[in-house]
């Protein structure tokens, strides 16, 4: 390794430790006396820290609209935590995408493409979310995300959510129904050349969701 890139890799481990140090956060696994908790009161208290996040999510609202208990489901089987510190990355180009992000504190930076450029960057915000292409498809990571401040993330893993809407054939068809719209729009915007992990515009997100949710019946709320 030559002198240059060890002291540029230096510098970087030297500031995520104390940007870490600094905004370190206490998630629920670092708690064992909530493992002990009864099912009901791990519910409640996991809809009350996930769901203010993610149903500013057009589909995830809907939900929590027609299908409560799905919503209340992923918020208990599908959510964790994560903090991130100033200059850390979350995820490079190329890396197959695993969960959807929610940004519950702090600022983030995406650069789209392989390099980063300044020329192709966008800040992420409190209340943002990105990558819920991992919800409907097979998604690579088209760009790098990295921490422009120390931040707290909620996520949602893929594939338990994909568990959890399963469970429940009205859910299922909705998501299968959103999947094929999702994936319309997804090869309208590479045509446009403006395809990336910051997903869809909430405009046609709120039109996909309007034409594919289904209200559930009383005995499926």
């Amino acid at each position: 390794v030559s002198l240059s890139l060890s002291s540029r890799i230096q510098s970087v481990v030297l500031a995520q430790y104390e940007s870490k140090r600094r905004a370190t956060r206490i998630h629920e696994p670092n708690v064992s006396l909530l493992k002990f908790l009864p099912r009901s009161l791990k519910d409640q208290m996991h809809v009350q820290i996930y769901q203010p996040l993610i149903i500013t999510h057009p589909f995830l609202n809907a939900l929590d609209s027609y299908h409560e208990r799905t919503l209340t489901n992923i918020c208990g089987m599908a959510m964790s935590q994560q903090s991130l510190g100033s200059d850390e990355e979350l995820f490079a180009c190329g890396k197959e995408s695993e969960h959807m992000y929610f940004v519950a504190s702090g600022c983030l930076l995406y650069f789209e493409g392989p390099w980063p450029s300044p020329g192709v960057q966008e800040k992420v915000f409190v209340g943002d979310w990105f990558c819920d292409q991992v919800l409907w498809l097979r998604w690579v990571h088209r760009g790098q995300m990295i921490g422009l401040q120390p931040c707290e993330l909620a996520i949602l893993d893929g594939s338990s959510f994909l568990k959890i809407v399963c469970q429940r054939g009205m859910v299922h068809e909705m998501c299968c129904r959103l999947a094929q719209c999702y994936l319309a729009a997804i090869n309208d915007d590479m045509l446009e050349g403006c395809c990336n992990d910051l997903g869809c515009s909430t405009e046609k997100l709120d039109n996909i969701v309007s034409m594919v949710v289904t209200p559930c019946s009383s005995s499926e709320v």
